[in-house]
């Protein structure tokens, strides 16, 4: 599955206020992290993974390739308080948390 097929692959595709990445370089991570998740985490079509990262461009890679991998993603917000935040992790089932401390 191809994203950024509608851009020149030296285009800037995503940034954030600290680095910016081009369509190339996007595509080849978003194809990394669905690799990772379908060999090296054995996630399967279905299965859930939650994310709780701050506004930074891996979001974006990694909910790309979450869809790509049929995954079903459940974004967290930071401000929750910690018993939210297992609340919600243990009613999705998420088998991951995907975090930037």
């Amino acid at each position: 599955m191809k994203f950024f097929d509608r851009f020149h692959e030296n285009d800037i595709a995503l940034n954030d206020a600290h680095r910016s990445i081009t369509a190339a370089q996007a595509e080849a991570r978003v194809h990394a992290l669905f690799s990772y998740f379908r060999s090296d985490l054995a996630l399967l079509p279905g299965e859930t993974i939650a994310l709780l990262l701050s506004n930074r461009l891996e979001v974006f890679e990694l909910l790309l390739a979450g869809i790509a991998a049929g995954l079903h993603i459940v974004p967290l917000n930071h401000q929750l308080k910690r018993e939210e935040l297992f609340y919600i992790l243990k009613d999705s089932n998420a088998r991951i948390l995907v975090h930037d401390g």
